[in-house]
């Protein structure tokens, strides 16, 4: 005996059934996300403070040479003043002064018309700054800004070729849980204060965010059925 077409009856379990599914499939993905590893820059070696602070006294040096071109004669004094940290700019100096085939003599004075080049004030410092969680369980990253500050005056023996203050920073991302790694201990000029990172709340923040998220579309599917 025919009972007319046949209504298909909507199970209402169903759409809890794919809500719940959802939900769980974007807390995996969410998850996944964040337990990610940090980013290229963090992961990558990097070079510790010391280091970026003689690149960037050395390239400063070189802006000074450049300022000077073909006036500078072959015989340089360099004297540098005698702070504590006056053996960086000494060491990177000279060195530069040498790959442009200069003779170079540490002191005050020199027998012979050679050109000199006073150094003053150097000034090393490192910053760190804006932390932040790149993934949900992933490590803290810091960005870190290194600074170098000295004044030049370079002189021929008769004229000035360059006077001034040159500033160099070199500003890049670090793992937080690295930075004891690129501070040298002994040198308290390679060392900065790293940021509070509120851990608490950057914990507490993407499971709130994740929960509400699989609460809308649990109740986007009873709605539904």
């Amino acid at each position: 005996m025919s009972h007319g077409p046949h209504r298909q009856r909507s199970d209402p379990g169903l759409g809890r059934r794919a809500a719940f599914a959802v939900a769980a499939c974007l807390c995996a993905g969410v998850t996944g996300c964040g337990s990610s590893e940090p980013a290229t820059a963090a992961r990558a070696t990097v070079p510790t403070n010391i280091t970026v602070m003689r690149s960037l006294v050395s390239g400063l040096g070189r802006q000074v040479l450049d300022s000077a071109g073909a006036a500078l004669m072959d015989t340089v004094v360099l004297d540098v003043d005698s702070s504590t940290i006056s053996w960086i700019a000494r060491t990177e100096l000279a060195a530069l002064l040498g790959s442009a085939g200069k003779q170079v003599i540490a002191g005050r004075s020199a027998s012979d018309p050679a050109a000199r080049w006073n150094v003053r004030g150097l000034t090393l410092s490192v910053e760190y700054r804006n932390i932040r969680d790149e993934g949900m369980f992933s490590g803290s990253v810091v960005d870190r800004v290194v600074t170098a500050v000295f004044s030049s005056e370079l002189t021929d023996t008769r004229r000035v070729v360059y006077a001034g203050t040159l500033t160099g920073s070199a500003i890049d991302t670090v793992a937080e849980d690295g930075i004891a790694l690129l501070e040298s201990e002994s040198l308290a000029f390679t060392k900065g204060t790293v940021p509070d990172a509120r851990s608490f709340d950057r914990f507490i923040e993407p499971f709130v965010i994740i929960g509400a998220t699989a609460a809308a579309i649990f109740l986007f599917f009873q709605v539904r059925s």
